[in-house]
C-alpha cells in the first residue's frame, strides 16, 4: 500500500487513501464493515525523506505523540523502525539570472545543464523543438520518470518539472528503475507558471549529492531475536516494501541512517485483507543477526486476560502529534524522538459497542474482528496515530514488556468514541511461530480475476526455517475450484524454500474459496496454511466484435458487480456500478506477442494526487497492475507486450467509497493482437577457417562477440 495520508490534503474523505480495492470484484461488494469507510492505516504520511523535512510546530518544546510524551533513551531497546535512508541531495534551478527554490526527485541521475528553457507541455509524448535545451514540463496525467525520459529522447539535456496544483513539488520520484540520464529537478506551481511566460531564455539546473545518508520512517516495527522484526502487514504490503530498511533499536530518527539493515525478506499473513486490516502481520528477516534486547509476545490467554482487567497498555512510535476527528485530517508534527502514550485496554464487546455507537452502525459491522485488539482513554485526546502503524501495544509486567498488539488502523485520530485498533498478536502467534520456527507459506492470498476454466496459475512459495529437513504434505479443501501441484514442494532442507503451484479452474462464476493446510513428517514442526479466494469471470462472447477483438487468440470475459457492455459509439463501455464496486473485462489471450487496445475513462479524479485515484480504470497484465487512467481521459492508443503463453488482460473500473463525476465509466475499444514472430531457422555453419598467422582476426571476432554481448544486456535493461 502506498504511504497514505500524506497524499490527501483535503479533510473531507480522508478515508479513501487506504481504501486499496482487492482485485476480484465480489470481495469488494461483500465487504460490509461500514465503520471502515472512513478507517485509515496507521503508516506514516511521510514519503521518504518527508519525516526529516517536515515542520516541527511544536513552539514551546512540548513532545505530544497525541496526549504522550518523550520516552528516554534506553527504555525500549526492542523498538524499531522501518525507514527509508537516503542521499542528502541538493539541486538549483536559475533563470535569466534569477534562482528558483528547487527540490530533488529520488533516483534522479546527478549533473549539470545549462541551455534554453523550453516548453514541453504534460511531455507524455517525445519533446520536440528541445535539441540541447532543458525541458519545462508540467505535472499531471503521466509519471515523472515519462515525462523525463521523453524530454531526453527529444533531446533535452535537463528537465524542470512543476508542480500543478498550487505549492511545491516535493518527494517526488523517477523510480528505482528510472533509465534516464539527465538531471531532473522540481518547482513550484507559481514557479512553473512564472517560468512558461520566459520561453528560451538561458536556464541553468543542477543535481548534486551532499554526502551522508538520512532515514524517514514510514512505520514501527519491534525486534524478536535473530534477524526477525515484527510489523504491520500493510507497512509492507508495497511492492517497493524491499527498498525499506530496519532500524533496530532506534530512539532518534536524526541519527542512525547507516545502521539501517536491508530487509532479505517479507513474509505478510497469507490472509492479510488490505480493505478490512483483518491478520494484519507481518515478519522482515534482515540480511543479518542482530544482537540487541527483544520484547516477549503475549499469547491468546494472556491476552485475553488483560482485556478483561482493561490493563493500561503503552504504545510508543514517531507518529503524527495532532489529533483529529473522523472525516477531518491529516495529522502532524512528527517528531524525531521516540513517544509514548498510556492506554486502558478494551475487551472487543466494549470496543464494537463503543464503535457502534460513535457512528450510529451494528456492533457487528464496525470491523473488529477476533484477530484485533483495543486501546483508547475515555475522554479522547490520546492515541496512537499515522506513522504509529507496525509499532508495539505491550503491557509493562514484572518479567518486563509482552507485547499484546501491533498499532493497525483507526478512524480519525485519538478522538473520543474511537479506540484505536491494533493487531492482536496472541491470535497470530501460529503465523509467527510458523515462520520464524517452522514451515510457512507466503503468497498473494487473493488470486486474480479469472475467467472461467482457465487454469491461472500462482505460485506460492513455502520457506523451511526450522533446524531440521522435513517432508511435506498439502492439503486442498476445494478440488473442485483448486488444484495443487506439490511436484516441486517434497522435502526441504532446513533454510531451504520450494515453490507451489495452485490454479484457479472454476467451471461456474462467481466467488471461489479454499484452504491449503501444510503438514511435515515432524509433528513438533510449526506450520502455518493459507486461506485462498479468488473471483471467476463469465465468457462474454458477444462483446468481441463491438470491441474489436476478431482474431481467433482472443476471448473475452466480463464480471463484477455489473457486467461490460456493447457501447453504441464504438467499442465496449463498463457498467453501471455504486461505491465501492468494480465492473471487470477479461481477455484472455493465446500466444506471445503484442496487445494493442484503445482506452479513455470519465471519472473522480484525485486532483491533489493523481498517482493515487479515487475512481479509476485500471489495466492488469497476468495479474500484475500495469497502469490506470482517472478523470476526464480521451482514448489513447496503448500496447501491451505478452510473453506468456497463455495471458490475461483485465480492464476493472472501480469505484471507490463515495462520490460520483463525469460519466462515471471506462470505455475499451480496437483490442487487437499480433503474434510474435516465430524465430528465423539457424544457418547452416559456415566453414571452418585455415589458420593464420595473425592473431587480429581473433582479437576482432572477441571484440565483436563483447559488442553483441552489451547488445544483448541493454536489451533486457530496457
Amino acid at each position: 500500500m502506498p504511504l497514505c495520508i500524506s497524499r490527501v490534503p483535503r479533510t473531507k474523505r480522508l478515508s479513501r487513501c487506504c481504501m486499496k480495492f482487492l482485485t476480484f470484484a465480489i470481495v469488494v461488494t461483500a465487504i460490509g464493515h461500514v465503520g471502515l469507510v472512513q478507517a485509515t492505516s496507521l503508516r506514516s504520511e511521510q514519503i521518504q525523506r518527508a519525516a526529516v523535512a517536515a515542520v516541527k510546530d511544536d513552539p514551546d518544546g512540548t513532545a505530544r505523540i497525541v496526549g504522550g510524551s518523550n520516552t528516554d533513551l534506553g527504555d525500549f531497546p526492542f523498538m524499531s523502525a522501518l525507514v527509508a535512508v537516503s542521499q542528502q541531495i541538493a539541486t538549483s534551478v536559475n533563470v535569466d539570472g534569477t534562482a528558483y527554490a528547487s527540490d530533488d526527485f529520488s533516483f534522479a541521475p546527478e549533473g549539470s545543464a545549462q541551455g534554453s528553457l523550453v516548453s514541453c507541455g504534460l511531455a507524455g509524448e517525445t519533446c520536440t523543438g528541445v535539441q540541447g535545451s532543458i525541458c519545462l514540463i508540467e505535472r499531471g496525467e503521466f509519471n515523472f520518470s515519462v515525462k523525463a525520459l521523453n524530454c531526453e529522447a527529444g533531446g533535452g539535456i535537463g528537465a524542470i518539472i512543476y508542480n500543478n496544483i498550487p505549492g511545491p513539488l516535493s518527494s517526488g520520484t523517477l523510480g528505482n528503475d528510472f533509465s534516464g540520464n539527465i538531471p531532473v529537478v522540481a518547482i513550484s506551481q507559481e514557479n512553473g507558471q512564472s517560468l512558461e511566460q520566459l520561453q528560451n531564455a538561458s536556464a541553468s539546473i543542477s543535481v548534486s549529492a551532499l554526502g551522508g545518508a538520512i532515514q524517514s520512517s514510514s512505520c514501527g516495527a519491534t525486534f524478536l531475536g535473530d534477524r526477525w522484526v515484527l510489523t504491520a502487514a500493510h507497512c509492507v504490503d508495497s511492492p517497493f516494501s524491499n527498498q525499506l530498511r530496519v532500524n533496530v533499536g532506534e530512539y532518534d530518527l536524526r541519527d542512525g541512517a547507516n545502521e539501517a539493515i536491508t530487509i532479505s525478506r517479507i513474509y505478510i499473513h497469507p490472509n492479510y485483507i488490505a480493505n478490512e486490516f483483518d491478520y494484519d502481520v507481518a515478519l522482515l528477516e534482515l540480511t543479518r543477526s542482530v544482537e540487541a534486547p527483544v520484547i516477549n509476545l503475549a499469547d491468546a490467554a494472556t491476552t485475553l486476560a488483560f482485556t478483561n482487567e482493561n490493563r493500561v497498555a503503552k504504545t510508543i512510535g514517531w507518529g503524527g502529534r495532532i489529533a483529529y476527528a473522523p472525516g477531518d485530517g491529516p495529522t502532524g508534527n512528527f517528531p524525531d524522538i521516540l513517544q509514548e502514550v498510556e492506554l486502558p485496554l478494551l475487551t472487543n464487546t466494549q470496543c464494537r459497542n463503543i464503535l457502534a455507537d460513535s457512528q450510529n452502525i451494528s456492533p457487528t459491522s464496525t470491523g473488529v474482528t477476533d484477530r484485533m485488539i483495543c486501546a483508547a482513554v475515555d475522554f479522547g485526546g490520546r492515541s496512537a496515530c499515522q506513522g504509529d502503524s507496525g509499532g508495539p501495544l505491550f503491557v509493562e509486567t514484572n518479567s518486563g514488556p509482552v507485547q499484546v498488539g501491533i498499532t493497525s488502523w483507526g478512524i480519525g485520530c485519538a478522538e473520543q468514541g474511537f479506540p484505536g485498533v491494533y493487531a492482536r498478536v496472541g491470535e497470530l502467534m501460529d503465523f509467527i511461530d510458523a515462520t520464524r520456527f517452522g514451515v510457512g507459506l507466503t503468497g498473494v492470498a487473493n488470486f486474480t480475476n479469472s475467467p472461467v476454466n482457465s487454469g491461472f496459475t500462482q505460485q506460492y512459495t513455502v520457506t523451511n526455517n526450522s533446524e531440521n529437513s522435513v517432508s511435506l504434505g498439502f492439503t486442498l479443501s476445494n478440488q473442485t475450484d483448486f488444484s495443487v501441484d506439490s511436484t516441486s514442494c517434497t522435502t526441504l532442507l532446513a533454510g531451504q524454500s520450494c515453490q507451489l503451484n495452485v490454479a484457479i479452474n472454476a467451471s461456474s462464476p462467481g466467488l471461489k474459496q479454499a484452504q491449503i493446510a501444510v503438514s511435515t513428517d515432524l509433528a513438533e514442526i510449526p506450520t502455518s496454511g493459507i486461506s485462498i479466494l479468488g473471483f471467476a469471470v463469465a465468457s462474454a462472447p458477444g462483446l468481441e466484435s463491438a470491441a474489436g477483438a476478431t482474431e481467433s487468440e482472443i476471448s473475452l470475459f466480463s464480471g463484477g458487480d455489473r457486467i461490460w457492455q456493447v457501447d453504441n459509439s464504438g467499442g465496449v463501455v463498463s457498467g453501471s456500478i455504486a461505491d465501492r464496486q468494480d465492473s471487470i473485462l477479461i481477455a484472455r489471450v493465446e500466444g506471445q506477442g503484442t496487445l494493442q487496445f484503445d482506452w479513455s475513462v470519465s471519472s473522480e479524479e484525485n486532483v491533489d494526487e493523481p498517482s493515487e485515484p479515487f475512481d479509476a480504470l485500471y489495466l492488469l497484465v497476468n495479474g500484475e497492475q500495469q497502469d490506470f487512467i482517472s478523470g476526464e481521459i480521451p482514448f489513447t492508443t496503448v500496447s501491451v507486450a505478452l510473453d506468456q503463453d497463455i495471458n490475461l488482460i483485465e480492464w476493472a473500473y472501480r469505484k471507490d467509497p463515495g462520490v460520483s463525476e463525469g460519466q462515471d465509466q471506462g470505455r475499451v475499444r480496437n483490442v487487437q493482437f499480433t503474434a510474435a514472430q516465430a524465430p528465423a531457422p539457424s544457418p547452416s555453419p559456415a566453414p571452418t577457417p585455415s589458420p593464420t598467422s595473425s592473431s587480429s582476426g581473433g582479437g576482432a571476432i572477441l571484440y565483436l562477440l563483447f559488442g553483441l554481448m552489451m547488445v544483448f544486456v541493454r536489451r533486457l535493461k530496457s
